[in-house]
């Protein structure tokens, strides 16, 4: 069984899918793959940032953890455009 999820690119933004499916064919990839790819290294990155480390105590982890959700389409756009990075520096 495949679980699925749609991906909308807002208007806009049709540079982004170009540049996914640019880079799928130049790493020999498929848009999907670069995708969860790139979810997985996201959530990789703010796994780690949630485990304190020395120096830092767990105080700073829990206001982190009660920050508010930013749906704020610049944000958004820079989260895709470091995913991305990661993706062609991990491929």
């Amino acid at each position: 069984m495949t679980d699925t999820i749609s991906i909308y690119f807002s208007k806009g933004k049709e540079e982004l899918r170009k540049r996914l499916i640019k880079l799928g064919e130049k790493r020999d990839r498929s848009v999907n793959y670069l995708i969860v790819q790139a979810i997985l290294e996201y959530l990789e990155r703010g796994e780690r940032s949630l485990i304190p480390r020395a120096g830092i105590g767990c105080r700073a982890v829990q206001a982190s953890d009660s920050a508010p959700l930013v749906e704020d389409a610049s944000m958004r756009d820079s989260w895709v455009n470091d995913a991305l990075a990661l993706i062609e520096q991990h491929t």
